[in-house]
């Protein structure tokens, strides 16, 4: 848990910087959205700071 807020806010700090990225801050970047898109498919992380995930409601009917 503290390593994925961790990774988070590192990710965070990446996407706010108004300056170029470096290729290495780019790369790494590209590395953590990658993990996070990966974890959220699987379900096994949720956006929200509370950690809580909220259940997926279903209204196609």
């Amino acid at each position: 848990m503290k390593e994925r807020l961790s990774r988070m806010k590192l990710l965070e700090s990446l996407i706010a910087k108004q300056e170029p990225l470096a290729e290495y801050e780019e790369a790494l970047k590209k590395k953590l959205i990658s993990e996070l898109l990966l974890q959220l498919v699987r379900g096994n992380v949720s956006l929200r700071r509370d950690g809580v995930t909220p259940p997926i409601v279903d209204d196609r009917k």
